[in-house]
């Protein structure tokens, strides 16, 4: 079945165009304008300048012409990233052609008799090696490339696992026939890993149909061709351990223990134990039909590979109840994983993964976890964010290092893709684990880092071709997220979409609630509306009409309508209108998302989109005070003064946080139908009504002769009350004789003192 769903899916897709690689080899893709000229080059080799295909073949003369046109179609109509990915599949399909005939061409010299000699056999080796790790690289991608690209199917991804075990398999043959000092246990345990994917391409494979009588754990019955692959998995893990070992013991071969891409017995160890631990998850994951013959074949597949208690394998008791057993191989699998941890501090790998709630009675066997809700999250929690315990430039604290001779693991860890995979691995547990705590804030931070990050490299192709191959012309932190691509968009659009979904929890936690849970629901529409800003798409943006909103496929949209409705109350125009279609419309749905942004941007016009926001220039710490928030007297003297209004963005952000204070308080007092709070007054510099500045007084005092422009001189003046206050001025510029200054508020001369100060009184500083 799954040959057949292949032959159908890969009817329509052209590998090649023409017959002819040396434009490939001429025009590397580096720019969009080289991938143009390399496809220029291509169209001349396929065809004459009459249009007549050069190909001889009727059937693959049609098939080429088609696909070339449809890809020049897009060129035409400004469609650059889809150009760029259909070219981008071809080349990237050619040159793994070209990469395939010239390795057969090496390994088939390599086993010839006549090349066969002591100088040789190294190389011979590391053909064979080499070309096993090219086919392992090209299954781990998942993309069958040419045009059009798409993903594999489960027979490719089969194909090419064999294939690539079967030149593993000939490296290790050649290596103990030549008796060559390699490290073949690093081939064993690609073999495993190896069997692990053919594995997954089995996994809906149906159980065979057994008599009552030769069920049980320690029936040998025809098993699935995927539990004979997990069981080879499993033992090629065993022989790379022992291979290592044995090793160690001959050689001399130290043991990594410094992080980095491998982690020598380490990552074996681990790779054993999580192969066990994947089994039983997907055992009890099948439907209850057929979970007790899953559980049992798991349990088969793992019982002759125990970590803490290795002879506990043989004391298994088909009488026993099975989802017992699984709990304890669960509890061994556990234990490997917190030693390795523990002796390993750099490896990480063994961090991954939740368990979500363990029942109390099972939690006490689990090394790590403790008893109570939600303790296995938390547990998980405290474990995984030491990775990300500050802010990183990858994110989280994992790298990639290799040695002078890498092995074929650390050589595909190298890749860029494999990294930026391994990363979001670490990246999306993370964001999980969040959210099954409920850290809104954390979350919330971790958002700031990505913002701050370099866009990764698939992400700049695709911007940069939608520019038509120019470098993108806005930050990546100001970019949709409803379309992308790349490891920060992913990231971004995952961590978004987490806080919205505790938003929503918290609303649905809220119904039934009141007057008490007013300002809450303001807050929560208000987080809503952050949300959804973060999407840098407004209601207007083309893009909405792709996004089936109706349906909750953006749930920071569902959010903001829900907050909407649940602080507005009653019925509106767009519910009732919803009562009489029946169904959800996307008109509808857009309507309830512009009332709910018309509200907000209502009471919170302090909050801006990302990509309106504008860099403004710190203020000096003298001039705020010691405040976080810049002083706004000054611009308020130049406006009763009529000098002119401060328009600068710091001014206008913090008037409008005053109008959001404001209206917040309106919509929370019109919500509970209850007298307003008196407002508290402000700790900072006290504000002046409008009557308070036209009433200060303008004082003219004479300058004392013989000082020079800039010196200072002291005046001593008359403030009422029969009191009098010194104050400092400095010498003005221009040779002026007398100078005129303004009287601080609430100093206001008697009525019987003079505006000029007495010469007498004026004293030189």
């Amino acid at each position: 079945k799954q040959i057949q769903e292949h032959k159908a899916i890969n009817a329509g897709c052209v590998a090649l165009l023409g017959d002819d690689l040396s434009p490939y080899i001429s025009h590397p893709w580096s720019t969009l304008a080289s991938l143009r000229s390399c496809s220029v080059k291509v169209k001349s080799f396929c065809w004459r300048p009459d249009g007549e295909a050069i190909d001889t073949e009727t059937a693959t003369r049609s098939k080429d012409k088609i696909a070339f046109d449809e890809i020049e179609a897009m060129y035409n109509q400004g469609d650059f990233v889809g150009w760029e990915i259909a070219w981008g599949g071809l080349f990237v399909s050619a040159v793994t052609d070209m990469l395939k005939k010239c390795f057969t061409t090496a390994h088939y010299l390599s086993v010839q008799e006549k090349y066969l000699s002591d100088d040789t056999d190294e190389l011979c080796y590391e053909v064979a090696e080499t070309f096993a790790t090219s086919y392992y690289a090209e299954l781990m991608g998942g993309v069958s490339y040419g045009y059009p690209m798409q993903a594999m199917t489960e027979s490719q991804r089969r194909n090419l696992a064999e294939e690539s075990k079967a030149y593993f398999h000939a490296a290790i043959d050649f290596a103990v026939t030549r008796k060559l000092e390699e490290n073949i246990h690093d081939l064993y345990f690609m073999i495993g890993k190896l069997e692990e994917k053919i594995a997954k391409t089995l996994v809906r494979e149906k159980f065979p149909q057994l008599p009552e009588d030769r069920a049980g754990v320690g029936t040998e019955a025809v098993s699935r061709e995927y539990e004979a692959a997990l069981r080879r998995a499993l033992q090629s893990y065993a022989t790379a351990h022992r291979e290592m070992k044995k090793a160690e013991h001959e050689r001399g071969l130290p043991d990594v223990q410094q992080g980095g891409s491998s982690h020598g017995i380490a990552e074996i160890v681990y790779r054993q134990h999580a192969c066990r631990m994947k089994a039983l998850f997907v055992a009890v994951q099948h439907p209850k039909e057929t979970r007790d013959a899953a559980e049992r074949e798991a349990l088969r597949i793992t019982r002759d590979h125990w970590y803490s208690n290795p002879s506990a394998g043989a004391a298994y008791d088909p009488q026993k109840d099975v989802r017992d057993s699984v709990w304890e191989v669960l509890a061994d699998c556990v234990s490997a994983m917190v030693k390795l941890r523990h002796d390993n501090h750099f490896f990480h790998r063994s961090v991954k993964g939740s368990l979500g709630n363990v029942p109390a009675t099972k939690s006490c066997h689990l090394r790590g976890l403790n008893t109570g809700e939600g303790a296995c999250a938390k547990s998980a929690a405290a474990v995984i964010s030491a990775l990300f315990d500050k802010k990183r430039p990858q994110l989280c604290a994992v790298w990639v290092a290799t040695t002078a001779n890498p092995s074929s693991f650390e050589v595909l860890n190298d890749a860029v893709r494999k990294y930026d995979a391994l990363r979001f691995k670490y990246v999306d547990a993370y964001i999980d684990i969040m959210r099954v705590c409920r850290r809104r804030d954390v979350l919330k931070t971790f958002l700031g880092w990505v913002d701050a990050s370099q866009r990764d490299l698939p992400a700049f192709y695709d911007t940069s071709a939608a520019v038509a191959g120019a470098a993108p012309d806005t930050l990546h932190s100001k970019e949709s997220l409803l379309r992308g691509s790349g490891l920060l968009w992913t990231t971004k659009r995952r961590a978004n979409r987490a806080i919205a979904e505790l938003l929503h929890r918290e609303l649905i936690e809220l119904e039934g609630t009141h007057n008490d849970s007013v300002t809450k629901r303001i807050d929560i529409f208000k987080e809503a509306y952050s949300c959804f800003l973060r999407l840098n798409s407004p209601v207007d943006d083309k893009a909405w009409k792709s996004q089936k909103v109706e349906e909750g496929a953006v749930i920071e949209v569902d959010v903001m309508c829900k907050a909407y409705q649940d602080l507005e109350g009653g019925q509106s125009t767009m519910e009732m209108e919803l009562e009489r279609s029946s169904h959800l419309t996307h008109k509808v749905k857009m309507m309830q998302l512009k009332a709910a942004v018309a509200k907000c941007e209502e009471l919170f016009p302090a909050l801006v989109p990302t990509r309106q926001r504008k860099r403004t220039k710190r203020q000096s710490s003298k001039s705020t005070h010691g405040s976080d928030r810049p002083s706004t007297l000054r611009g308020e003297e130049a406006a009763a003064s009529g000098e002119g209004k401060d328009k600068s963005p710091k001014k206008k952000l913090i008037t409008s946080e005053k109008k959001e204070k404001k209206t917040k308080k309106a919509a929370v007092a019109k919500a509970k139908s209850k007298n307003k709070t008196p407002a508290k007054k402000s700790k900072g510099t006290p504000k002046l009504s409008s009557k308070e500045s036209s009433s200060r007084e303008y004082i003219t005092v004479d300058v004392p002769p013989g000082l020079k422009e800039g010196e200072s001189f002291k005046v001593t003046m008359d403030i009422g009350e029969g009191k009098k206050k010194a104050f400092k001025l400095k010498v003005p510029s221009g040779g002026h004789k007398r100078l005129k200054f303004q009287l601080p508020p609430g100093k206001k001369q008697s009525a019987s003192g003079s505006r000029k100060a007495k010469s007498g009184k004026a004293k030189s500083a």
